[in-house]
C-alpha cells in the first residue's frame, strides 16, 4: 500500500514523466558496452584457474547476499 503512494509522491516532487519506448535511445554508447564485454580465455594452468576463482569470489557467488536477505524476511 505504501509503494504506490511513495511512487506518486516521488513522481510529483521530482516532476518526472514516462517516456515511450519509441522515444528511448538504445544505440548511443552501445559500441562502448560491446567493447567492454568480452569472453576471457580459459585458464592455462592451475595458478590461472586459482586466480580466477579468487577474483570471481564475491558475496553473491558465495551465497552471503541470499543469506542476509533471508534474515531480513519475517
Amino acid at each position: 500500500m505504501f509503494a504506490p503512494i511513495l511512487f506518486a509522491v516521488a513522481t510529483f516532487v521530482l516532476k518526472s514523466r514516462f517516456i515511450k519506448a519509441t522515444e528511448m535511445d538504445f544505440v548511443t554508447g552501445l559500441d562502448e558496452v560491446i567493447a567492454d564485454t568480452y569472453d576471457e580465455p580459459p585458464p592455462k594452468n592451475f595458478w590461472e584457474k586459482f586466480w580466477r576463482w579468487i577474483v570471481s569470489a564475491s558475496p553473491a557467488s558465495l551465497g552471503l547476499v541470499h543469506h542476509a536477505y533471508m534474515r531480513l524476511q519475517f
